[in-house]
C-alpha cells in the first residue's frame, strides 16, 4: 500500500525532533528508516512545522539546549489505543511531544485531507457515542439537539438492517442504505454533504459534536488520555490550530460526509462512513 503524503509528513516532522534528542531513543533506527523515504517538498514542510511547534512550545527566544531538552520528547502517537470502555480504537494523536504531553498534534497535509475513512462499524460506535453525549447532556429535546435525534434515527435503522457491521458486500449494503430514503438525508442534512458543506443552523450542536470528536477522539479515549489529540498541524502551509471552539466552528464550515465504497477487502467492496474536509489556505 502506497504511503499518504500525510503520514510522510507524520515521518518528516517527528525525524526533525528525534534527530535533534540526545540521547537518541530506541525507535530512532526506524524513524531514520522512514525518512529515507519522505520526498523534498514533504521534507521542507517537516522542517518548517518543527519550526512552528519549537516556536509554539519554547517561544522564539529558545537557546540549544532548551531546544535539545524539548526533542527529547517527541515521540510517534500511539497505533491503537485501549478504550475507555474497553476495546481499541484509531487514535487522533500522530506525534506528541512537551515533558507532560502537552502537545499532541493531528497532522494533515494538502488542501483536501479526510477526518475520517473507518469501516461503517467504527463510524457507527463513533456517531452513537457523540450521540450519547449530547443528548445526556441535553436541558431538553428541543431545536438545538434535533440533529442527535436525526442521527440516532439513522442509527437506529443501520441497526435494524444489521448492516452496520460489514458483514454483506457493497452490492447489498448500498440499497439497503438507500432504502433509507429520508433518514440518509437527515444525516446529510445535520452534518452537511458535498453540495451543501454546512448543515442545516437546527442541526449545529450535533455537527459541532461529531466534527470535535473526529478531530480529538475526547469521548472515545478521554480528554487527558495521548490518543486524543489537542492541536491540528496542516502543511505544507504550516499552520497550527489549537482545536479549540473557533477551530471546530471553521471544520464545521469545511467538512461533509458521504457513505460509499471503501474499496476491496478480501476481494469484495466494504462500505465506509467518510468526512471530507478542506483547507484552502494550502495549494491545489
Amino acid at each position: 500500500m502506497a504511503v499518504t503524503k500525510g503520514k510522510l509528513f507524520e515521518y518528516a516532522l517527528l525525524y526533525e525532533g528525534v534527530s535533534r534528542a540526545v540521547p537518541q531513543p530506541s525507535a530512532w533506527a526506524s524513524i531514520e528508516r522512514n525518512y529515507d523515504n519522505v520526498p523534498n517538498d514533504v521534507r521542507t514542510a517537516g522542517q518548517n512545522a518543527f519550526t512552528a511547534v519549537c516556536n509554539l512550545a519554547l517561544g522564539t527566544n529558545y537557546t540549544a539546549p532548551q531546544q535539545q531538552e524539548f526533542c527529547a520528547t517527541f515521540q510517534a502517537g500511539p497505533r491503537t489505543q485501549s478504550l475507555i470502555e474497553g476495546d481499541a480504537g484509531e487514535p487522533k494523536t500522530d506525534v506528541l511531544c512537551g515533558n507532560r504531553n502537552e502537545y499532541k498534534f493531528s497532522l494533515k497535509y494538502g488542501r483536501s485531507y479526510l477526518l475520517a475513512s473507518p469501516s461503517l462499524e467504527s463510524s457507527v460506535a463513533l456517531l452513537s457515542t457523540v450521540v450519547y453525549n449530547v443528548l445526556n447532556r441535553a436541558v431538553d429535546l428541543n431545536s438545538d439537539d434535533a440533529g442527535a435525534k436525526a442521527l440516532m434515527g439513522f442509527l437506529v435503522a443501520i441497526d435494524e438492517l444489521g448492516i452496520e457491521k460489514g458483514a454483506q458486500p457493497a452490492d447489498v449494503i448500498l440499497p439497503a442504505m438507500e432504502s433509507l430514503g429520508p433518514l440518509t438525508e437527515s444525516l446529510q442534512t445535520a452534518l452537511g454533504s458535498g453540495r451543501s458543506r454546512t448543515p442545516d443552523e437546527l442541526y449545529l450542536n450535533i455537527n459541532r459534536a461529531v466534527v470535535k470528536e473526529l478531530l480529538t477522539g475526547e469521548l472515545t479515549f478521554g480528554r487527558t488520555n495521548v490518543a486524543t489529540a489537542n492541536y491540528a498541524l496542516n502543511g505544507p502551509n504550516i499552520a497550527i490550530h489549537e482545536i479549540d471552539e473557533d477551530y471546530i466552528n471553521h471544520m464545521v464550515e469545511n467538512s461533509s460526509v458521504r457513505i460509499s465504497r471503501k474499496g476491496r477487502t478480501h476481494g469484495r467492496h466494504e462500505v465506509s462512513f467518510w468526512c471530507d474536509a478542506r483547507d484552502t489556505s494550502q495549494p491545489r
